[in-house]
């Protein structure tokens, strides 16, 4: 009886412990792109995981007609929450209780002629957001806006979870081995 229970423990024991490590399993699943187009230029955002909140790594690559990268823009991204399906010019003036992000630089790697750029981008809170991404190339200006829809972090309450389970699976089969003293 005791072998079957500690075999049962066991099974448990490495059903959770799978449990545990298959958010990050699940959200390893690559970059996510977005992307859009001004006067020409393709600007294609990537986020390593799916958007969430909190400060996400992001790579942006902007490319001009010819689908050549450009790499020597300057790059600033700014965004505002709940603008989706808004018109950005005609958002209006009080804009005070809308989340927003700061405006991030991004940096370019050292010898890097892929037109990639790099940064943080701090989501504050989940929703649709709009980032808006301005550029110079060839002496102009541009901007495009990209919508982005921000998950909140639910990494950290699956973890919790996991390791609550362990320790309900840790008294669970504490209490099956202890043993029963033996009166005389």
């Amino acid at each position: 009886m005791d072998q079957k229970r500690k075999e049962g423990g066991l099974l448990i024991g490495l059903v959770l412990l799978f449990m545990m490590l298959l958010p990050s399993v699940v959200l390893a699943s690559g970059e996510h792109g977005l992307t859009a187009s001004v006067d020409g230029y393709q600007v294609n955002l990537f986020f390593i995981d799916a958007p969430k909140v909190g400060s996400v790594p992001v790579r942006i690559k902007i490319t001009d007609v010819k689908g050549l990268p450009i790499d020597t823009a300057y790059i600033e991204v700014s965004g505002m929450q709940g603008m989706k399906d808004m018109d950005m010019s005609m958002a209006g003036d009080d804009m005070s209780s809308m989340a927003t992000v700061p405006t991030q630089v991004l940096y370019k790697e050292q010898d890097d002629n892929t037109g990639n750029y790099y940064g943080v981008i701090p989501f504050s809170t989940e929703g649709d957001w709009i980032l808006s991404t301005h550029f110079s190339a060839n002496g102009q200006v541009l901007s495009a806006n990209i919508p982005v829809d921000v998950d909140r972090n639910a990494t950290a309450l699956l973890v919790l979870l996991g390791f609550l389970g362990l320790n309900a699976l840790i008294i669970w089969w504490a209490s099956g081995t202890k043993q029963t003293p033996v009166s005389v």
